[in-house]
């Protein structure tokens, strides 16, 4: 369990890092923010949609379900505390 969940952890740090060099400027409001998180969690549904009618794959599933961890985690860096 440990060698996948740090498995996991590499990916969505090389998707973090990815998502960042390719864009670079990252809102500053949450409300922005959840905007481009929901994007990624409607990416994950048509990635289902697309594995249940024979037109995905699984990797693809798991590829979108670390693109929307990364999101949560780039949100999280970017939370500001008054």
């Amino acid at each position: 369990m440990e060698n996948v969940l740090r498995s996991y952890i590499v990916d969505i740090a090389m998707e973090l890092k990815a998502a960042k060099i390719k864009h670079p400027y990252f809102p500053e409001t949450l409300c922005q923010q959840f905007t481009i998180l929901q994007e990624e969690v409607g990416e994950v549904a048509k990635a289902i949609n697309d594995y249940n009618d024979g037109e995905g794959t699984k990797q693809q599933v798991r590829q979108e379900l670390l693109q929307s961890t990364a999101m949560c985690l780039r949100m999280l860096e970017n939370l500001k505390f008054e």
